[in-house]
């Protein structure tokens, strides 16, 4: 009787063992699902935020022709200005400015 007494409990701690480890992945499973929606949504956030930053980018190249335009005066090689100098160094600096700005909010 002692030897199956043994027995039982071996089988009864085995089997304690199984759930537990069984709740154990059930929860690792849990945790692994929650990071995954978060990184699909914070890769959404990106995308989107790319999109409205290609949209931006997409507008200014609209508007850079038509300022050149008014400031070029003529066909040929427009002659270098220092006003156009001015105007092309302000569009350089506000295109990088926005775009540290945006970078830094990602962040």
């Amino acid at each position: 009787m002692a030897g199956k007494k043994s027995q039982l409990t071996i089988l009864a701690t085995r089997k304690e063992l199984l759930l537990l480890e069984s709740q154990l992945n059930r929860a690792l499973f849990v945790e692994s699902v929650q990071v995954w929606k978060h990184e699909f949504s914070r890769s959404k956030q990106q995308l989107t935020s790319l999109g409205s930053m290609a949209s931006w980018v997409g507008r200014i190249a609209t508007v850079v022709p038509a300022i050149r335009r008014l400031f070029g005066g003529g066909g040929g090689a427009p002659k270098k200005t220092g006003l156009r100098s001015i105007l092309g160094g302000t569009l350089t600096g506000t295109s990088l400015w926005y775009l540290l700005r945006w970078l830094r909010r990602k962040t």
